[in-house]
């Protein structure tokens, strides 16, 4: 399966955005993964990073901080101001975490003995 094909699986959320937007956030991806990594791994990998890359992309388009208050009664949300920044980093999302996830499936750590 191709990675346009899986993005649309795992981030349907995604689809009502145009073929070559998706596409340039899945060669951006691309770009960041490991050529160690191949097959279908390779394609998941790729669209959960681009999925991850579109949520926080997004997420600074749309200008709405993290949510860092709740109220239920009188309903009342608070956000975080948005410093203009979005940090890359991979926990933000669950995209993030699943690429993560999948990367750390096929690093090998080496082993070494120490002799007493």
């Amino acid at each position: 399966m191709e990675s346009l094909q899986i993005l649309s699986l795992i981030a349907p959320e995604f689809s009502s955005e145009s073929e070559d937007l998706r596409t340039q956030y899945l060669q951006l991806a691309n770009e960041e993964v490991t050529g160690k990594i191949s097959g279908v791994t390779r394609n998941r990998a790729v669209a959960a990073l681009a999925a991850h890359y579109m949520t926080l992309g997004f997420k600074k388009r749309d200008g709405a901080g993290e949510v860092v208050s709740m109220t239920e009664g009188e309903v009342s949300i608070t956000y975080a101001k948005r410093s203009g920044e979005v940090r890359n980093d991979l926990s933000l999302t669950d995209y993030g975490r699943t690429y993560e996830r999948l990367i750390k499936g096929h690093i090998i750590t080496p082993l070494t003995r120490m002799c007493i």
